[in-house]
């Protein structure tokens, strides 16, 4: 898309020189900061050095910004002084022949609480970035959120400790790391995001510049890791300068609380030289209390070139190990670390870790290396090592039983925590443990959290049931340790057990369900004597409803129950109640529910669905199908593993069908007590459940990273193009639904389809390119995907006025007007002698003057004008424009 352009005549007014940026502020005290405005440009560009800076504060309350103040003429602070800058603004710094670092600081006292934009412009970027159409003539933006919160506590934005500026050679991994962290100690979250253009005399708010494209569509894979921010490209493929746009999210307490947008530029040239390479782990977790070591080596695959290795900006920063106390140490501890002959350093870290360390979030180190300076480009190589420091899990956990209780004790850690959270099984769970313990707690439920002063923890209210098995785990400062030692209590079983909930006949009105239970294996028959009877008890679904009687004076312990019951659409739960010769109750089961099943149609398979909720451990799953013509023979088709108790949901796509045909399926649940003198296995059948296969899943949208368009502002086309979706989610794709909106939110309208191989569309506007573009797919089942993410365009105005105008009726420039325009709603133009006297005023774009003063011809000479243009654009923008014209006659 064209950018935005407004000036007199038509000569080129600017060069463009801008390469990067971001800005940044530190907190001085109650709404007072010092902001610094960090920009690298092209020094080579004549006419354009900025000795001074102007920075925006805008209010942001909710979606309305507002302009607080703007901070004009800051100086730029480093550098030498004199040359072609006015004290007391220096020069800068060279880091590159024609890249030039400046650093602009300013304090601001803002009107009080509130979130702030912080915002830098300037008129032109480089010329000829790749990934963006006229980069010339398009403003170059940077901006930062500021929150001025008393009740969140001291807040300074992160800090970027490696220049935004690198080099990258074709064909050769990049990779780039920002070298952010927050001295305050917030999360940061790293995003790309399109680069970037304001112009404040045009613009309310930044909007994506012109046809931005990522530098994944000029080749290779371009992506950023969202914890650690470390950029990768895979591999660059064409020669150029690139300009990306860094989203740097802070967050405290989970909640987002500001962000810094940072500007880069990456020159991409040929080259035969590879980049060194880094050995290092990418991420390690230790126990608090115990040394850390590891070997960190870097060497350059060119046996001819020299090696520089550092600890990346010394280890600075909250994120870094390097300034724990106590901290980490490498040996050597001297950087760079060079090599030659063999191109080849190494470094051992160290850190002997304390409990002080323990936190959720790793400690960051960043490693880098590159080879001979002396090289254009030179090539580096970027490397992170994430370590996690978890607390020690409490130790010698016992279990006391109780009346349908069981008191758990354990011994503290070494280490404080803040709260200890309990877990229980019905029975032993094996747990793959692993240095960062994030294996799942398969098979246990979370049943108690207590205070880290206490050391016992009662589980009250228990269900009957045989055993049950507990492991506790520490939580420091959110931080959870590795779980204790398993520990588990065998209990007396004088109270029956479910053992059966299968399902017998699946119907909607007379399904019928078998159930059985296990006699209790200790019974006092003194106390309770015989003869004993079971009273059989049932409840709708998996939890909730009341229990009903379903039969009473059972003497065996199975029965089958065909009252009506629904079980295509439910499933049932039920309990047995034990009763002695006296009519008392001796004790009540635990409950019991029937495995439920239902499907789904996909293309060309059945994605099938069940649901458990059983007082034992299932460990496998069986699934049997009958084929079409129904009623057909049920056969094995699949075991699906598992170790699962409690409420539980399991999945399995049946593949490889025919659309159209007819395939019915029930589950078989093998399980166990674990309990010697129980029956054992557990069979328990599901429901059966029909299904056909068809196509309801639309394909996947293209990638929206990868479309291109082209948006011509002077003949109002846009050509709009893309790529297939992924062929594993798109593979049928058949056609592409068009859709235009003038406005992001919509509504939309159907304007066109573009059936495959064609990926194209160009749409023609009348006058204004105020649109939205946004893509449907559609497979060759007619299922169309959600409407994909809009690509919004914006007009182009365009307002150039002539320096003379001579209204002597010749017919030939008589009206003082503007002879290139474009896109402008509404002008009010006023006309000033050069003694400020007002000689006309005009709301008419096409006669903004006619040359007369009070009716008559005004007298030659030179006049001055202010303009007040409205732009037809997006968003309501007021373009201002004075200058002088010379009237002749």
């Amino acid at each position: 898309m064209r950018v935005l352009f407004i000036g007199i005549g038509v000569s080129v007014l600017w060069a463009s020189h801008n390469l990067a940026g971001q800005i940044t502020y530190d907190y001085l005290g109650p709404n007072r900061y010092r902001v610094t405005l960090t920009t690298y440009t092209d020094s080579a560009a004549a006419g354009v050095d900025r000795c001074f800076a102007d920075i925006e504060v805008w209010s942001v309350i909710g979606g309305t910004r507002t302009l607080v103040q703007t901070y004009r003429d800051i100086p730029r602070a480093n550098g030498p002084a004199g040359g072609g800058c006015q004290a007391p603004a220096r020069l800068g710094i060279h880091l590159r022949p024609r890249v030039k670092k400046n650093f602009y600081i300013v304090d601001i006292t803002l009107p009080g609480p509130g979130l702030y934009e912080l915002r830098y412009s300037d008129f032109a970027r480089v010329e000829n970035v790749r990934n963006m159409s006229n980069s010339g003539a398009t403003s170059f933006y940077v901006g930062t959120l500021l929150n001025n919160n008393p009740f969140i506590g001291t807040n300074r934005s992160p800090l970027l400790l490696n220049d935004p500026i690198d080099d990258a050679c074709t064909g050769r991994l990049w990779t780039h790391n920002p070298g952010a962290y927050d001295p305050d100690g917030d999360s940061l979250v790293f995003s790309l995001i399109p680069c970037q253009q304001y112009d404040p005399g045009t613009m309310q708010n930044p909007i994506p510049v012109g046809n931005y494209q990522y530098p994944s569509a000029f080749g290779g894979s371009f992506t950023i890791d969202p914890q650690t921010g470390l950029v990768t490209w895979n591999t660059p493929q064409q020669v150029g300068v690139y300009n990306i746009s860094i989203l740097i999210e802070e967050y405290r307490n989970g909640r987002k609380i500001g962000y810094v947008i940072r500007d880069m530029a990456i020159f991409v040239a040929p080259c035969l030289n590879r980049p060194p390479i880094i050995e290092a782990p990418a991420e390690t977790c230790i126990a608090a209390g115990s040394l850390l070591q590891f070997l960190v080596r870097a060497y350059d695959p060119d046996a001819g070139d020299s090696l520089y290795f550092y600890l990346n900006n010394g280890g600075q920063g909250f994120n870094g190990p390097f300034q724990a106390q106590p901290p980490a140490t490498l040996t050597p501890n001297t950087f760079p670390l060079l090599g030659y002959r063999p191109p080849e350093a190494q470094a051992l870290f160290s850190w002997q870790t304390a409990c002080q360390h323990i936190r959720s979030r790793f400690y960051q180190v960043d490693w880098y290396a590159h080879d001979n300076l002396g090289y254009r480009p030179p090539l580096a190589a970027h490397r992170i090592t994430r370590i996690y420091v978890v607390g020690p899990p409490p130790t010698s956990l016992t279990l006391t039983p109780g009346p349908r209780q069981v008191t758990l004790s354990w011994s503290p850690p070494v280490c404080r925590p803040d709260s200890y959270l309990i877990y229980r099984a019905p029975a032993p769970q094996p747990y793959a443990d692993t240095p960062c313990c994030r294996s799942p707690l398969t098979g246990y439920v979370l049943v108690g959290q207590v205070s880290g002063s206490d050391t016992t923890f009662t589980d009250r209210d228990l269900e009957f049931s045989p055993r049950y098995c507990y492991r506790v785990r520490a939580m420091y400062r959110g931080a959870l340790s590795c779980p204790s030692p398993e520990a588990c209590i065998q209990l007396p079983i004088n109270f029956p057990l479910m053992t059966q909930d299968s399902v017998h006949t699946t119907d909607p009105v007379a399904g019928v369900i078998w159930v059985s239970w296990n006699n209790p294996l200790v019974l006092d028959s003194t106390f309770f004597p015989p003869p004993y009877r079971y009273t059989l008890e049932r409840a709708p679904n998996w939890s909730g409803g009341t229990f009903q009687v379903v039969a009473t004076g059972l003497t065996t312990t199975g029965y089958l129950d065909a009252g009506g019951l629904s079980t295509t659409i439910q499933p049932y739960r039920y309990r047995v109640r034990l009763i002695d010769g006296t009519g008392r109750e001796v004790a009540s089961s635990n409950t019991a529910t029937s495995l439920f099943l239902t499907t789904q149609p996909r293309d060309g398979a059945v994605l099938l669905q069940w649901e458990q909720n059983v007082p034992w451990i299932n460990d496998s799953f069986y699934i049997y199908r009958a084929d079409p013509p129904q009623p057909g023979t049920f056969v094995r088709i699949a075991a699906v593993p598992a170790q699962a108790t409690g409420r539980a949901i399991f999945t399995y796509l049946d593949a490889g069908l025919t659309n159209g045909q007819t395939y019915c399926y029930y589950v078989l649940s093998k399980g166990s007590y674990g309990v010697a003198g129980l029956r054992d296995p557990l069979w328990n059948a599901s429901n059966k459940a029909c299904e056909v296969p068809r196509d309801t899943v639309p394909p996947c949208l293209p990638d929206p990273t990868q479309y291109t368009y082209e948006a011509d502002c002077e003949t109002y086309r846009v050509h709009f193009s893309w790529t297939k979706p992924d062929s594993s989610c798109g593979g049928d794709v058949g056609s592409y639904g068009i859709y235009i909106a003038s406005a992001p939110e919509g509504p939309y309208e159907r304007v066109a389809e573009v059936r495959e191989p064609t990926r194209t569309y160009t749409w023609q506007g009348n006058g204004s390119l105020l649109l939205c573009i946004a893509l449907t797919a559609r497979d060759t089942a007619g299922n169309e995907s959600p409407l994909g993410p809009p690509t919004c365009f914006d007009n182009c105005p365009v307002l150039m006025l002539p320096n003379t105008f001579s209204p002597n009726g010749d017919g030939i420039n008589d009206v003082f007007r503007p002879f290139i325009y474009r896109n402008i709603r509404s002008v009010r133009c006023w006309i000033y002698d050069r003694w400020g006297g007002l000689v006309a005023e005009s709301r008419d774009l096409n006669r903004l003057w006619d040359g007369l003063y009070q009716g008559r011809p005004a007298q030659e000479g030179t006049y001055f004008y202010l303009i007040e243009a409205e732009l037809d654009t997006r968003e309501r923008r007021i373009f201002r424009k004075a200058g002088s014209i010379t009237l002749l006659r």
